[in-house]
């Protein structure tokens, strides 16, 4: 199971969670796994390709931020951008509304967490997935 994030930027975050079962060089081979199982059953919709010039309007998979070291935006994160925008922890069903990079920001941010009836990530923590070594083997590594 996933969660989505905004990510203040101009794209979404899908954030699985992931039991620590195995270091970072297979972790990061799965997900590049992942990427180009995508990319290759769907080459009008995802890239791979991390220059943005080499994207050409397709959904990029982000495979790269699962290495040690890598970074990426923390939830309620405000980014150095006009308006503020915020990282965003979301709903699946709010991908229905437009969610553009700003439609959270440091204005609204405070009134939408005091409507929220429940946490969109409530149940990362207990729902952490594990990647094993039969996993691995069905996509290839």
């Amino acid at each position: 199971q996933g969660y989505l994030r905004t990510t203040g930027g101009k794209g979404l975050h899908v954030v699985v969670p992931v039991r620590p079962t195995l270091g970072w060089g297979p972790i990061k081979s799965f997900t590049k796994a992942i990427a180009d199982l995508l990319v290759s059953a769907f080459p009008d919709r995802f890239t791979a390709k991390l220059a943005k010039a080499q994207r050409g309007g397709k959904i990029f998979v982000d495979y790269l931020r699962n290495a040690e070291g890598s970074t990426a935006i923390a939830s309620y994160s405000v980014r150095a951008k006009a308006g503020a925008p915020v990282a965003t922890p979301i709903a699946w069903e709010e991908i229905a509304d437009d969610v553009r990079f700003d439609h959270f920001n440091a204005r609204n941010i405070p009134a939408r967490l005091s409507r929220l009836k429940r946490n969109p990530w409530a149940t990362m923590i207990t729902n952490a997935q594990e990647i094993d070594m039969a996993l691995l083997q069905r996509v290839g590594i």
